[in-house]
């Protein structure tokens, strides 16, 4: 492990190339009885991004005949100990030094500000993934995850408050500290900083369930229906965004779903993923909101194929697909990152 704290980094934006995607196959004990229906879920969204892109699968040992019934021959599956199945927070992020060597960041992951248990193996999942894919490690002083950050690769990173300045997760944070290094580890100049994430996120204030850069300045945002719980959240993100001078297009939610168990799911279409050539989007069930979202997507990235995938069992977990992938971005030069990141 290495840790340089003067040493800046470059995080690319998602839709630039990927080397390849990260997942992790889901644990019984995040779903209970919709286990299954969870896997299914997570196979589609692998199954999907390995036509575009490689696919690396953690999978626990004694899953790993199970999973091969369920995964394709493109996806590559590694045994490995871990908690949980959110690579997006637990698993490394990726980021480009000046020279353009790529380095694995470990955000300092600890259940969400210990609120979800165990965590301690997720812990060790980015420093073995390093390891796993010879790549130099770099160990965050501050707790994060990946699903709280979104980079434009034009020098803008987005996060929440709630989830930067969250007492659970840097207890003994300065806030300028914490925000310097945010800049540090993406490579940004300029944090914009939205006060909170939806009310009912387990994650307790993740940025991809809320905005999401769609392009160099462009910001998508999650537009609740008027009476719901999030509306006020979110015209207060529109205002930060717009104070940013960023270009703000609307996304318009699904229709809140509860559980028997009388918990409201935290459903977004903002939850997707962009990778090699394909768009992978949520559905919800929800026919008419599901093509609507589809559609205000599709029209921000019009080179990309479009593919949906069921979403509500991954929810029931408490995430989306965004929430179950991470890009390994493709080996290439700072120089030409930036150049291609530029407006």
């Amino acid at each position: 492990m290495t840790e340089q704290s003067g040493q800046r980094f470059w995080m690319p934006a998602e839709w630039q190339p990927h080397q390849r995607t990260l997942m992790a196959w889901p644990q019984q004990h995040s779903w209970g009885d919709g286990w299954q229906e969870a896997e299914a879920a997570y196979a589609a969204v692998a199954n999907t991004i390995s036509e575009f892109e490689p696919v690396l699968m953690l999978i626990p040992a004694a899953r790993e005949a199970h999973c091969r019934t369920l995964l394709g021959s493109a996806v590559q599956q590694w045994p490995l100990r871990y908690d949980d199945a959110w690579m997006r927070d637990s698993g490394p992020s990726f980021v480009f030094d000046h020279s353009g060597q790529q380095h694995a960041l470990s955000w300092n992951f600890n259940g969400w500000g210990d609120r979800f248990r165990p965590w301690q193996q997720d812990r060790a999942v980015a420093g073995k993934l390093a390891q796993h894919l010879q790549l130099p490690l770099q160990h965050s002083r501050m707790v994060l995850e990946g699903g709280a950050v979104h980079v434009d690769g034009a020098q803008r990173v987005m996060v929440t408050a709630q989830s930067l300045f969250d007492q659970r997760r840097n207890p003994d944070g300065d806030h300028d500290e914490l925000l310097a290094q945010l800049l540090q580890y993406t490579g940004a100049e300029q944090a914009i900083v939205l006060p909170a994430g939806l009310s009912d996120d387990h994650t307790h204030g993740h940025i991809d369930e809320i905005a999401c850069f769609v392009g160099p300045g462009r910001v998508l945002l999650h537009a609740p229906t008027a009476g719901d719980v999030d509306v006020d959240i979110c015209r207060q993100a529109d205002a930060t965004l717009l104070d940013h001078g960023l270009e703000v297009g609307q996304l318009p939610a699904p229709e809140p779903v509860v559980t028997a168990a009388g918990e409201r799911l935290t459903l977004s279409y903002v939850n997707f993923y962009i990778a090699n050539d394909v768009l992978v989007v949520p559905s919800f069930a929800q026919p008419g909101a599901d093509r609507n979202a589809a559609a205000i997507i599709a029209e921000q990235f019009p080179d990309r194929e479009l593919r949906s995938c069921p979403a509500l069992p991954i929810a029931v977990g408490g995430g989306g697909i965004h929430c179950i992938t991470q890009q390994q971005p493709a080996r290439v030069q700072q120089s030409q990152l930036l150049s291609e990141a530029r407006p």
